[in-house]
């Protein structure tokens, strides 16, 4: 090594204490000095001025807790809206027509939706009670279907669910299959619902031989509600015109 000649790693030393300075602050200055960080400092200082309460006028403060305002009154109101939505539904259809809903629709949205379909439907139908004649025919009718019962129930119990039919279409219901005139009942007379799903499952597995005797009199009796409901049903007499 040649005398006068600083050693590499000190002249290097040298060379950088000489451009950054000493210490943490030389290193300060290099970190500052690349472009991307450069931009990030900038970036941060601009925000921390657009966020400072301090930098805002009255107006502006004003209009930003004015738009926080009507944001979280919306929020409110939406919520506050599905919320009587469901309840008005539930107590419409029942607790149990309404979660088989939400099961068959995977959703609560959707559930509703179609509940609401199903009002919408059967207000477009022209269901109206029996004519008295019609009301005396299916009574008697209903009353030889039970006279049936005791010596074939099997056959009893098809011609009890054959007899809702055709209550519910003279009655103006449209001819469909169960799983639609279920759905149309609901709306009128969601409390005997459930009896008349039990009562048709239960024909169902008859006509397989796998419906006992005491399940056939059960489907009867549950047919028997929704039928009573039908057929009793009458026309509200008009209001007097007030004097």
């Amino acid at each position: 090594m040649k005398e006068g000649h600083a050693p590499y790693g000190r002249q290097n030393d040298e060379d950088w204490r000489r451009r950054t300075g000493d210490g943490r602050q030389g290193i300060a200055v290099w970190f500052r000095s690349i472009p991307w960080v450069f931009g990030l400092t900038e970036l941060h200082h601009n925000w921390r001025q657009v966020m400072s309460i301090a930098a805002l006028t009255t107006t502006q403060l004003v209009a930003i807790i004015a738009v926080v305002v009507v944001v979280i009154a919306v929020i409110a109101t939406l919520l506050f809206r599905r919320k009587g939505r469901t309840e008005r539904l539930r107590g419409k259809f029942g607790e149990a027509e309404y979660a088989r809903a939400v099961k068959e629709g995977g959703t609560r949205r959707r559930a509703e939706a179609g509940l609401d379909e199903r009002t919408q439907r059967v207000e477009g139908f022209h269901i109206q009670p029996l004519a008295p004649g019609d009301r005396a025919r299916f009574v008697d009718s209903w009353r030889g279907v039970q006279t049936r019962f005791i010596d074939g129930p099997a056959g009893a119990v098809t011609a009890a669910d054959q007899l809702l039919t055709d209550v519910m279409v003279t009655r103006g219901y449209p001819v469909s299959d169960f799983e639609q005139r279920a759905a149309d009942i609901s709306v009128d007379h969601p409390l005997v619902l459930e009896n008349y799903r039990t009562a048709h499952e239960i024909a169902l597995r008859q006509t397989k031989g796998q419906a006992s005797t005491e399940e056939l009199r059960q489907a009867m009796v549950q047919y028997r509600t929704l039928f009573e409901e039908l057929v009793s049903e009458q026309e509200m007499p008009p209001t007097k015109a007030a004097s």
